[in-house]
């Protein structure tokens, strides 16, 4: 089989073997390819300790934010694989002894002038512009970079979230298939020097360079705080900030608590809820309001993203005093024994919180105050029994009524009280009819018999 098309044949001054024409020069690539994975693999160890000591991966590979960057692992790439080819050659010429080194060496990198210069030229200045590109777009906060957590390879084809990015994944394939094409034609035949590459796939290799760089002057994913709701709340209940690109999906941050979010309300942090953390929403718990704030006080909110990017919203957050507050009574009035159902808010703790749950029905008239055990049915309702009151109260009477919890007491509604005491009941024992006369003729007690009931009566 003829050897594979060279730009340059062997010096007619190398004497080689005619039945293993490439024999010598296949098993010196093959050495400087083993020598050459070694180092590379020592490499990768030594950093990986360091990183293990840092908590970050440094390297001529890696991006600033950590991650492994595409346009810099390309251009290493071609860069090795160069370099690989150059050491195969001096190496063949060092092994023959004969002819003249210049004169080869200069008739084999003679390609270097053509395509190679794009395939080297292209990684380089997409790396260098893209570099521009988004240092510039993150300074003016058109785009956050979320920090990575390492070495993967993935991330060659992936974006700051971990999904496959066709861009990267087009620059990425074209590239490697290039430098593939490269290594094994050179290792076929290594005295025949470096291999012409095909026009097209220099001319995918390049325009894949261009819509690499192109695509990241247009990726854009600015911070942005819309709306928060509720705008009124109390300490420890929750409230959802809304916008877009609050968290920027991102492997290293996924496996924090807070994702690396952080809010502040009125300059005081508040908890961050980690389950309920979206691009689009960020769900809080209100924190205390900061020493010498009076309640009631609408306060500045402030998100951080984890991108380190901050900012605030135009609606603030009015933080009120966790005290209950009623609105209705339905009924307004109603005997003792009557249940009575009570509307209004913060009823009961906030969610999560951990507060005393205990909630406590007060009537008071005048000086004269009865308490009752109340059921609470949610944050914004309860029910109670109104009770006996003191029979010095007599009946019926208006009565103030205030809902108390650990944290306070509630302003008071009115309620009218029909009757002071229990109805009593009511009930007429019956008799057992005697024998012989039908059950219609039951015997009712003489003191509880109606009028014109009595026995003969017309």
């Amino acid at each position: 089989m003829a050897p594979p098309a060279a730009v340059i044949s062997i010096p007619s001054d190398v004497q080689v073997s005619l039945t293993t024409p490439y024999a010598v020069e296949q098993v010196i690539a093959g050495v400087i390819a083993v020598g050459l994975l070694g180092l590379a693999s020592a490499a990768v160890a030594w950093r990986s300790r360091r990183s293990r000591r840092t908590g970050r991966w440094p390297g001529l590979w890696m991006g600033s934010d950590g991650r492994l960057s595409t346009s810099k692992a390309l251009a290493l790439g071609w860069t090795a694989v160069v370099a690989y080819c150059l050491l195969g050659l001096i190496f063949v010429v060092a092994a023959h002894r004969t002819g003249s080194v210049g004169t080869y060496l200069g008739r084999a990198l003679h390609p270097l002038q053509g395509n190679y210069l794009a395939l080297l030229g292209a990684p380089f200045g997409a790396y260098l512009a893209a570099k521009g590109i988004v240092a510039n777009r993150v300074r003016r906060g058109q785009v956050q970079k979320s920090a990575g957590d390492g070495l993967h390879l993935a991330d060659l084809v992936a974006d700051d979230s971990g999904n496959v990015d066709l861009v990267d994944f087009q620059y990425t394939v074209f590239n490697l298939v290039a430098m593939l094409f490269v290594l094994t034609q050179f290792a076929s035949h290594p005295g025949a020097g470096l291999p012409d590459i095909p026009a097209a796939l220099a001319i995918l290799t390049g325009a894949s360079a261009g819509t690499y760089t192109t695509n990241k002057g247009l990726v854009t994913n600015p911070l942005a705080l819309n709306k928060i709701s509720p705008q009124v709340a109390r300490p420890g209940d929750q409230v959802t900030v809304h916008g877009q690109n609050l968290y920027v999906p991102s492997v290293g941050d996924a496996a924090k608590p807070d994702r690396g979010v952080a809010v502040t309300v009125g300059g005081m942090a508040a908890t961050v809820v980690p389950e309920q953390i979206t691009p689009s929403r960020v769900v809080i718990k209100v924190p205390e309001p900061a020493p010498g704030t009076a309640w009631g006080t609408a306060l500045d909110v402030e998100l951080t993203s984890n991108t380190h990017r901050s900012a605030g919203l135009d609606t603030k957050l009015t933080v009120v005093q966790d005290l209950p507050r009623l609105r209705s009574l339905t009924p307004a009035s109603g005997p003792v024994g009557s249940t009575v159902t009570v509307h209004g808010q913060y009823l009961q703790p906030p969610a999560g919180s951990g507060g005393d749950p205990t909630v406590t029905v007060r009537l008071a008239e005048g000086t004269t105050t009865v308490d009752a055990e109340a059921t609470v049915v949610s944050d914004q309702s309860l029910t109670f029994e109104v009770p006996e009151l003191p029979a010095a109260v007599a009946g019926p009477l208006i009565v103030q009524i205030s809902v108390v919890r650990p944290t306070g007491v509630s302003q008071a509604l009115p309620f009218t009280v029909t009757t002071t005491e229990q109805p009593p009941r009511k009930f007429r024992p019956r008799q057992k009819a005697p024998a012989g006369l039908p059950a219609s003729h039951t015997q009712v007690p003489h003191a509880e018999r109606p009028v014109g009931d009595e026995p003969g009566g017309s």
